[in-house]
């Protein structure tokens, strides 16, 4: 269509060129304004044009491009020109057919449509190329904006009482404003009437969300519906970006161009609150604190909890170990030796797991500990090398080893296990047991050395030419009667007697006979002193019968066991020789207990039983000749040791709470009762004095039968001839719940003071950050601040100096210094070294 006016405009010029008709210079009189009205597509003022040229003028009137006061043209818009009243097609150029006269003057009508914008504006007029003048052109103000500040985003805060924004308006006229909050997708709409330089409270209600009833929270605002956003509420308020849009709501009902209602988009922050600001700084200053308070928890649990855990497990497995060791030695080895080292090791154990990672010298226990079962497996290394040295013994006893040699080797074991039965080593305790199971070692060792080379060593040769020299002496002039018995009976034997001396360098084998033979004659010799000092008729044929020279060598008799010349026949001929000085034998032993009342009874040799401890029971005779006489060795009395019920621990173990603490408690029995029935059944143990491990029950039954060398019953036949209980005094004192009461306090105040110092930090981040990320970085804070990790830590190091001037350090140091001299023993295992150097 332009182009087309261009055209006609360009065919006019030419054919007024050709009439020599000039258009002139025309004047705008009172250079009218233009006011944009929105109610109306088109706005349009009366323009008159006057001709002060002097000259005759065409008129080619036409219209610039709209522009704004800098001179930027604005393409929307169109300016067309017409006379008043022309209802036909209008354009940018009017042409008038006749000229225009000096003077004269020419209205026409100048239309802005489709301004959509406030501001002011320009309009050139044109006739043909010059300028006739410019027309202002005001468009509509609408001068609208929420009340704010003017540089930064304005809050909008929804929720508490608050939902409402304030408009200003900074025209002089009055609108009808329509406006829009948006918030990610969700929007809310309403009007307000708004007087001129006014400012009005708009209030947001869920009647604002097309369709919604009520005065409350706009439902289709509430970004707070998932349970994250909920749980963010809590520590601050929700903010989202949002949009205002404010428009102005003509009057007229009829529809208008969208386009050309002046509106404008106000970005703002809009905050859901929903509840009060102390009511939120509260409940996320205790957010705050949970997250601290986890943050320094798992810093407990990184330099506490799993390094002391570590340690603490290290020991445990190496005092179950320890446990597993004791109880595979054999019984050759004393009960009270081998329940001594395991009822020390368990309750290593148990002080051990009861004793809290969160103690402030808890560094300090652990040493402790360590100390201790490092000298608990140097004892045991020892008990166990004591174990396999006896049983090498007990292989190499035979007829080619000779009887010095094992009589030595046993008196060097027994003292060893005597110290092996104290309950509590010390220092000294630990040295002289090394020493001792070192000479039994070397005692062992020389008979190894004895059995596979033959050669005799100095001190043997010495002792048997003693031995030779005394027995000479006594029995080769003598000329009693029983010595004359024995003479006949062992000729061989006696014409040991006819040497002068015994240096002629007999092989291997004659030295094992002639100790053998030296022995026989030693016991003969006894035996005769002992005949031949009884004074009655009926004790000297008690002692033919106990020698076998009526019905001549019966089993059983000195005759019986001195003619089958091994080992074992010598030890129970030298054992009827010492029934024979003491005047008590087995029959004797076995009457006292068969009689009724029994004359022997099951005695505890400890004040008090306690709970998980050791007890050591022996037999007691109402004759105390009966309590030391040897013939007590050929009877063995069978212990078995049964559990009564659980015992009812003391109320201050028993944890926290009413029924969880009683179903807690009612299960451990349960289970405690389980367990140590199924330890104890069945627990055997022999001897005339034995020890037992004493579980966690009420009482304990001590049951006693009586067997002989074989295995058969003496006493009792099929039934236990004694029986006993004895009442359990627990072990536990309460102090350990006590003191984890007090432990627990003082790590909970120290840890409180550092994270409320660290509060404000920690809104700080809360603030400028996400709220997942900012409990991350609180997290993060209190783990790794400084004065929460000086709270956790705080007397481990100093404790740690401290520890040799204290009760522990000072255990650890008599611990170590009793595992010193153990290192350097002949008698260690690689593995123990290796052991204690840990």
């Amino acid at each position: 269509m332009r182009s087309f006016f261009l055209l006609l405009l360009y065919s006019g010029s030419v054919a007024l060129s050709l009439a020599s008709s000039v258009p002139e210079k025309l004047e705008v009189q009172d250079a009218p304004e233009i006011s944009i009205d929105p109610d109306k597509d088109g706005n349009s003022v009366l323009v008159t044009l006057t001709n002060q040229s002097g000259k005759s003028s065409a008129v080619y009137m036409r219209a610039g491009k709209l522009t704004t006061r800098a001179g930027i043209p604005v393409h929307e818009p169109v300016v067309t020109i017409a006379l008043p009243g022309d209802t036909g097609s209008k354009t940018d150029l009017y042409k008038r057919d006749q000229e225009l006269a000096p003077g004269e003057s020419l209205t026409v009508e100048v239309e802005v449509t489709g301004l959509p914008a406030n501001g002011s504006y320009t309009v050139p007029l044109f006739n043909g190329p010059k300028l006739c003048g410019k027309l202002a052109v005001t468009g509509f103000p609408f001068r609208v904006r929420i009340n704010g500040p003017a540089n930064g985003t304005t809050e909008v805060v929804l929720g508490q009482g608050e939902n409402s924004f304030t408009l200003k308006n900074d025209d002089p006229l009055q609108y009808r404003v329509a406006w829009s909050l948006s918030v990610d997708g969700r929007t809310v709409a309403g009007e307000t009437p708004l007087g001129p330089f006014a400012t009005e409270d708009v209030t947001v209600t869920n009647a604002n969300c097309g369709g919604g009833k009520g005065t409350g929270l706009p439902v289709c605002l509430d970004g707070v519906q998932d349970f994250w956003a909920k749980f963010s509420s809590l520590l601050r308020d929700s903010k989202q970006d949002g949009k205002l849009t404010i428009a102005y709501q003509p009057p007229s009902s009829e529809t208008v161009n969208a386009t050309l209602i002046p509106h404008t988009s106000i970005p703002v922050k809009v905050i859901t609150r929903l509840r009060t600001t102390e009511l939120t700084s509260l409940y996320g200053s205790c957010i705050l604190f949970v997250m601290l308070t986890l943050g320094a928890a798992l810093s407990v649990l990184t330099n506490l909890w799993i390094p002391h855990s570590l340690r603490k497990n290290d020991i445990c497995t190496r005092l179950m170990l320890l446990i597993r060791s004791i109880r595979e030695i054999s019984e050759s080895i004393p009960s009270q030796a081998r329940i001594s080292a395991e009822v020390e090791a368990k309750e290593i154990r148990d002080r051990l797991r009861n004793a809290g990672w969160f103690y402030s010298n808890f560094d300090t226990v652990l040493r402790y500990y360590e100390a201790q079962t490092a000298a608990l497996e140097t004892r045991v290394e020892l008990l166990r090398k004591a174990d396999e040295y006896h049983q090498e013994l007990e292989q190499l006893t035979d007829i080619s080893v000779p009887p010095t040699y094992l009589t030595r080797a046993r008196l060097a074991f027994e003292p060893a296990m005597e110290v092996f039965a104290g309950a509590e080593w010390s220092a000294c305790q630990q040295d002289l047991a090394t020493r001792l199971v070192q000479e039994f070692k070397e005692q062992v060792e020389a008979l190894r050395r004895m059995r596979e080379s033959g050669v005799a060593e100095d001190q043997f040769t010495a002792i048997l030419r003693a031995r030779f020299e005394r027995l000479k002496a006594l029995l080769g002039t003598s000329t009693g009667e029983t010595v004359g018995r024995f003479q006949k009976m062992f000729p061989r034997v006696f014409k040991r007697l006819e040497k002068e001396k015994l240096d002629e360098g007999p092989g291997s084998q004659d030295w094992a006979q002639i100790d053998y033979d030296l022995w026989k004659l030693g016991l003969m010799q006894r035996f005769a002193r002992s005949y031949d000092s009884a004074t009655s008729a009926s004790r000297r044929t008690s002692l033919e019968n106990k020698a076998g020279f009526p019905d001549g060598a019966a089993p059983g008799s000195l005759l019986y066991y001195l003619q089958l010349n091994t080992w074992d026949a010598l030890r129970c001929a030298e054992l009827l020789c010492d029934e024979i000085s003491q005047g008590i034998f087995p029959e004797d032993i076995c009457n006292a207990i068969q009689q009724t009342p029994p004359r022997v009874a099951i005695k505890i040799r400890q004040k008090e039983i306690m709970a998980c401890g050791r007890v050591d029971c022996e037999l007691c005779f109402v004759n105390y000749s009966l309590n030391t006489a040897t013939a007590r060795r050929e009877i063995s009395p069978k212990w078995t040791f049964s559990a009564g019920p659980v015992v009812d621990l003391p109320s201050t173990d028993r944890g926290f709470g009413g029924g969880v603490q009683a179903l807690g408690f009612g299960l451990r029995r349960i289970l405690t009762t389980l367990y140590w029935r199924t330890a104890l059944s069945p627990k055997t143990e022999r001897g005339w004095v034995v020890s037992c491990l004493v579980p966690n029950v009420d009482r304990i039954q001590v049951t006693v039968s009586f067997e002989d060398w074989f295995g058969e019953m003496r006493v009792g036949s099929n039934q236990a001839a004694l029986q006993a209980s004895f009442p359990i005094v627990p072990r536990d004192t309460g102090l350990r719940a006590a003191r984890r009461w007090l432990e627990t306090s003082r790590s909970v105040v120290a840890l409180a003071i550092p994270v409320v110092g660290l509060l404000a930090g920690a809104r700080e981040k809360l603030l400028n950050l996400d709220v997942s990320t900012a409990l991350l970085a609180v997290f993060a804070l209190g783990f790794s601040t400084d004065s929460i990790k000086s709270a956790l830590l705080r007397g481990t190091g100093t404790v740690s100096r401290g520890a040799a001037d204290s009760d522990a350090g000072r255990a650890t140091k008599a611990a170590v210094e009793a595992i010193a001299p153990v290192r350097s023993s002949p008698g260690m295992s690689a593995a123990a070294v290796a052991a204690l150097n840990r």
